[in-house]
C-alpha cells in the first residue's frame, strides 16, 4: 500500500488479546453461568456444539472458529431446547456471556500500545471494531499503557454483530452491499461467505466517514475470517488474519492471494499492518 493516510481497523477479542491462557476459565464461568440460568439442571459441554452459527436461516461461522463462538453455540443450542424465544435465548447469553468475559479476562497481546501509538504518529486512523460492549473494550485498552493523546484518538465501536445477517441502516454500508452482493464464494471453502453483515458494514462505514477514506484506503486485522476479513476483502480493503491453530487453509489463501498478510498468534508489525 501507498504511505497515504489510512484507517486500521482491529477486532479486538482473539485479535488484540490472546484467549489461550484464559479460554478454558471462561468456558467454566460461562457454563456455570447458564447452568444456573437453567436452574442448575444442565450439563453443558463444548462435545454439543452444532458446527455451523447461523443468523437467519443463513451460515455465518463455525462455532470452531473461536472459543467464544463453540461456547454460546452450545449454551444457544441448551437454551433454545428448553422452549425459551430467540428474544430470551439472546438475553440469557448476552448476560451470562458478560458475567464469564468480565470474570476471565484475556490479556492484551504485547505491543497494542507501541502499534497504535506508531500508527498514529504515522497520521493513520486507529479503530477497534468488536462485538463486545464499548464500554468493556475501552476498559480493557485503558490498561495497554497508551498515551493520553492516544486514547483520545482511537476510535472504538462496539457491539458490531459481525454474527447477524441484516440489512445495513446507513447509506453508504447499503452502497458498499449493494456492490459486493449477499455473499461471496473463495477458493476452497465449502459454502459461500455471508457478507450481509448489516451491523457490521454499518460500523465500518462509521470507521470510513470518520477518517474521510474508502476501503481502498482501510486495512482490517482481525482472527476469525468470516466474522471479520471477508466483508473486508470483498470491499478491497487490505486484510491482515491474526491466526490461531483452527484457520482452515483456504481462509489464509484467500487472506495471502488478496496480497495480505497472515501472522499466527501475535500481533501484526505495523509494517505487516500497512503492507510495506
Amino acid at each position: 500500500m501507498s504511505a497515504r493516510a489510512l484507517a486500521a481497523v482491529f477486532d479486538f477479542d482473539g485479535t488484540l488479546t490472546d484467549p489461550r491462557p484464559t479460554v478454558a476459565r471462561f468456558e467454566t464461568a460461562f457454563f456455570d453461568a447458564v447452568s444456573r440460568w437453567l436452574g442448575g439442571a444442565a450439563a453443558l459441554s463444548l462435545r454439543d456444539a452444532a458446527e455451523d452459527v447461523e443468523s437467519d436461516g443463513v451460515i455465518v461461522a463455525r462455532s470452531s472458529a473461536d472459543p467464544w463462538l463453540r461456547a454460546t453455540a452450545v449454551a444457544r443450542a441448551s437454551l433454545a431446547a428448553r422452549g425459551l424465544s430467540i428474544a430470551e435465548v439472546d438475553d440469557a447469553v448476552r448476560q451470562c456471556f458478560h458475567s464469564a468475559y468480565d470474570a476471565a479476562p484475556c490479556p492484551l497481546r504485547d505491543g497494542v500500545a507501541a502499534l497504535f501509538e506508531a500508527l498514529i504518529a504515522q497520521g493513520h486512523t486507529v479503530a477497534v471494531v468488536s462485538n463486545s460492549p464499548r464500554d468493556r473494550v475501552m476498559a480493557r485498552l485503558a490498561g495497554a499503557g497508551l498515551s493520553e493523546a492516544a486514547r483520545a484518538a482511537v476510535t472504538v465501536v462496539g457491539g458490531a454483530q459481525k454474527f447477524t445477517v441484516v440489512s445495513p441502516s446507513s447509506a453508504k454500508a447499503s452502497g458498499w452491499l449493494e456492490s459486493m452482493g449477499a455473499s461471496r464464494s473463495f477458493a476452497g471453502a465449502p459454502r459461500p461467505v455471508a457478507l450481509a453483515r448489516g451491523r457490521y458494514l454499518d460500523a465500518l462505514a462509521s470507521v470510513a466517514e470518520r477518517a474521510g477514506v474508502e476501503p481502498s484506503s482501510m486495512v482490517l486485522c482481525g482472527d476469525v475470517f468470516e466474522l471479520d476479513l471477508a466483508v473486508a476483502l470483498a470491499l478491497g480493503a487490505r486484510t491482515v488474519m491474526v491466526a490461531h491453530d483452527g484457520a482452515r487453509a483456504w481462509e489464509r489463501d484467500a487472506v495471502l492471494r488478496a496480497g495480505g498478510a497472515v501472522i499466527d498468534h501475535a500481533l501484526p508489525s505495523r509494517d505487516a499492518l500497512i503492507g510495506r
